[in-house]
């Protein structure tokens, strides 16, 4: 009896970036970062300073590996 099925697994990543001050960045953008991809989530800047900004992202993988079995 063969049998071939699937498995899928969501991952979720959170990673927080500290970038320079900027006006145009909004929960709407997407950061590229060593390959990956984060979807910004929150956006906040440090007690209402225009110095710094911190990004809250989620990164999510899914994994869908499929498996093949023979049993006889």
């Amino acid at each position: 009896m063969k049998e071939l099925y699937g498995v899928t697994t969501q991952v979720e990543e959170q990673v927080l970036f500290q970038i320079s001050y900027r006006t145009d960045v909004t929960t709407n953008h997407v950061i590229s970062y060593n390959g990956l991809q984060y979807k910004i989530v929150r956006i906040d800047t440090f007690e209402g300073y225009k110095a710094g900004l911190t990004l809250y992202c989620k990164r999510i993988v899914f994994s869908a590996p499929l498996c093949y079995t023979d049993n006889g």
